[in-house]
This record gives structure tokens, sequence and C-alpha cells, in this order.
């Protein structure tokens, strides 16, 4: 009988990308067979190495690798001769210590494993994404960044081409870019691998970014700084945080111009 590796997620998306399919990537050569249990949207994360099931929770309340989730999924549907349950907590997050692991029993000695995102496409290319978080879900509105302060931006730069993403119920699209809010996952990979900067407050886009080697521009609280410089940036891709939630329209503008003095290197064209 094969050796099966199954392994489920229902927490935070920025979690998912920097303590668990890279963890699970690297497991997985363990296993003949690897299956991973998560949120539908989120398979093309997975492709490379495992067999995919789509589970939907009952909440979007998610706290690191948690869920407040009272639908979970049914395990019995698969036979397997190894599990990791769908509330382990395999990756902890410490502002000083970074990573560490509490339940080694699961990890078998894996360490991460990261791959770059993405199909870079020069008709893919954007000059900026933005990211303009809309949403007060688990009381987080206060670290929505105005949309009046997004449009001010893209005001700014309306002669580039440009792009708002993110999904439709959480984010808003902004004048002056073309909506790209809904996406697939895949498609947005490829856009970002393409593309030259991503603009917009800490978040799961903007966290994806750095796997997709997306430039970027983001802020929030000073604790989470050393992530996005370090912890979740295994391939260094370029990036300036600003350590706080509101930061001036005029600053942004500058750090926008900032980048925009970084050579990089163009996507190759379609055949």
């Amino acid at each position: 009988m094969d050796k099966i590796l199954l392994a489920h997620w229902v927490g935070e998306f920025g979690y998912e990308l920097f303590g668990f399919q890279s963890i699970m990537r690297s497991l997985s050569k363990q296993f003949d067979k690897t299956i991973i249990v998560s949120r539908p949207l989120n398979e093309a994360l997975y492709k490379d190495f495992a067999e995919f099931i789509p589970h939907i929770p009952s909440t979007n309340i998610t706290n690191f690798a948690t869920c407040r989730d009272d639908k979970p999924f049914n395990y019995s549907k698969i036979k397997h001769t190894h599990l990791i349950p769908a509330q382990t907590n395999l990756v902890h997050w410490h502002p000083r210590k970074g990573f560490f692991h509490w339940n080694d029993k699961y990890l078998l000695g894996a360490r991460h494993e990261f791959i770059k995102f993405g199909h870079p496409a020069e008709e893919l290319r954007y000059d900026i994404i933005f990211h303009c978080r809309a949403t007060s879900k688990n009381g987080s509105g206060g670290k929505n960044w105005s949309p009046t302060n997004y449009l001010k931006i893209a005001e700014k730069f309306k002669h580039l081409r440009m792009a708002s993403i993110g999904t439709q119920n959480e984010s808003s699209c902004i004048d002056h870019t073309e909506d790209l809010r809904g996406i697939g996952l895949q498609k947005l990979m490829d856009i970002m691998s393409s593309s030259q900067m991503f603009v917009g407050g800490s978040s799961g886009p903007a966290h994806l970014a750095s796997l997709c080697g997306l430039p970027h521009i983001t802020w929030g609280i000073s604790i989470i700084e050393k992530r996005y410089l370090e912890s979740w940036n295994p391939f260094q891709t370029p990036v300036i945080f600003r350590p706080y939630w509101h930061p001036e329209v005029d600053e942004i503008e500058k750090l926008i111009k900032i980048f925009m003095g970084i050579k990089r290197v163009e996507p190759p064209k379609s055949k």
C-alpha cells in the first residue's frame, strides 16, 4: 500500500504561503502520494506536487494556522496511512525568533521548499498593481487605507498600465485601473510574475507578491517588517515596507518613483 500524506489547511493565507505549502512540498518527497485539503481558490499552490481536494470552512475567522471552523472536513472519505489533523499548528510565528515548530512528529525533519509562482508573459505586464483592501473582517477595518488615497496615487500615474486585484467583496477597484478582482489564483500569479510593482497594505496579495518575484511597496504594524524583508522573502524580492498602517499619499508616491528606477528583467514575450 502506498504511503500517503494527507494535510488540511484552514488558516490565514499568508501562513499558508509561508508556513504550510512550502513544508508540505518538502515533506511530500517522503511519501508516495500527497493529498492537500484547502480552500478551492488556493489549488494552484499545490499543483506541482499534490492532489487537491477543495474544502470551504464555515467561517473566515482565522488566526495564524487555525480557523473557527464548525464544519470540519470528513477524513473518512479518504484512505490514508499518515494524517495531519485539520487544526494542527505546524508552524508558529514569533516576532523575534521567527519560525519555530512545536509539533515535530508531523514534520519528520522536513524543511521549507519554496518555488516561484507564475508564468511571466509580456501581454500580462502591468506597471502598477494595487490591492485596495476594503474589509472589516475580524475587526480589522482599521487596517484599510482609504480608496481616496489610492485614487490620488492612480491619478498621478494614469499614463501607466495599472490594475486592481483582490476579491470582489473585500477590495475596491480604483479609477484608472483595470479591474482584475476575482480572477483565479493561477492567472493572478502569472500577472504578478510579469508586472513591475505591487502597491498596497499588508495582506495576502502582498505576501504573494514576494513568491512571484514582484517588487512591492507595503505597510503595516512594525512588528511584521522583518517578515517582509527576510523571513517571508525567500527569493529576496525587492520590497519597501513602511511601519504604520496609514502612510501619507506623498510618501507612497515618492516610493513608487524610487521603484521605477529599479531595473527589472522584462518577462519573455509569448510565442
